[in-house]
């Protein structure tokens, strides 16, 4: 912990290697590692006062726009965003201050996207869930672009993240919207999660 606390870049969050640009997914998994340990995330500030939840507001796109309550991985080169599926899971979790192995929060209302400059972490952890349930409504998994040089051209359906979208919804609150993707996952994941080893299942 006071090694991951060292490493923390100015803007609040972490990459993927020390010194490096801040991440989604590396902020996200660092505040579930520290909130394990009992660190309080929230009072981890850089001397500019960011804390790891600034990075991670950061990368959620307003509501309103293309793609609300989604998250970037990381800002473009012109420091524009764009929607990413894993990044958008990770965000849920890491903001509402838990780690990957979450278990399931107390149901609140169904999942909106709250406009506003000034909103909480749980706030902006909400407008992900509430982007991750929309995009479920309309297929029960999320895909992947086919690889560079596959036969296949259609997008493919994306196992792991359809799983991390699955424990974001039920972490934040949201179980119920992801029922259809569970069921998905219990009739069509199951060689997917032999061949992904432990972290799939």
């Amino acid at each position: 912990a006071d090694w991951l606390k060292s490493v923390q870049n100015e803007d609040g969050g972490w990459g993927y290697n020390p010194g490096s640009p801040s991440d989604a997914n590396s902020t996200s998994i660092v505040i579930g590692a520290l909130a394990r340990t009992g660190v309080p995330v929230n009072e981890l500030t850089t001397k500019n006062g960011s804390t790891p939840y600034t990075a991670l507001q950061s990368l959620a796109i307003a509501c309103g726009e293309k793609d609300g309550g989604a998250f970037a991985y990381q800002p473009g080169k012109k420091g524009e965003l764009a929607a990413n599926m894993d990044a958008t899971a990770a965000s849920v979790l890491g903001l509402m201050g838990k780690g990957i192995a979450s278990g399931t929060s107390n149901a609140v209302k169904d999942p909106s996207c709250t406009k506003g400059d000034d909103l909480s972490p749980e706030q902006t952890a909400q407008n992900g869930a509430s982007f991750l349930a929309d995009t479920l409504k309309k297929q029960p998994y999320l895909e992947q672009a086919p690889m560079p040089g596959a036969e296949e051209s259609k997008p493919q359906p994306d196992y792991g993240n359809t799983s991390d979208a699955v424990v974001a919804l039920a972490a934040s609150g949201h179980a119920d919207q992801a029922k259809a993707s569970v069921a998905w996952l219990q009739k069509n994941g199951t060689g997917w999660a032999k061949q992904g080893g432990p972290a799939a299942t």
